[in-house]
């Protein structure tokens, strides 16, 4: 199936080797570094049928302190327009 229809027809796509297992572990440990100077929020929604459990963190916080996760979201930003055909944003903080 052609990667357009499939991410219509799933919503989403699996692209393989989009990141490398290093490019993986620097992003984690850049994670990790800011969790331990910054607190993050921790955010829980009890609903049904799967309790939603997750962190947060600010989009001018990204900018701030984790450029090299900003730069992964303009690039997945720019793959999912072109899957799309349109343009999408994120939300304002």
């Amino acid at each position: 199936m052609e990667l357009q229809k499939e991410f219509k027809v799933k919503g989403y796509f699996l692209q393989a080797n989009f990141l490398s297992p290093q490019e993986c572990e620097n992003f984690l440990k850049s994670i990790s570094d800011y969790r331990q100077q910054f607190s993050i929020p921790k955010i829980y929604r009890n609903v049904k049928p799967i309790p939603l459990s997750y962190s947060v963190i600010d989009g001018n916080a990204v900018n701030s302190h984790l450029p090299e996760v900003q730069k992964l979201y303009t690039t997945v930003n720019k793959v999912i327009n072109n899957l799309a055909n349109q343009e999408l944003f994120p939300l304002k903080d």
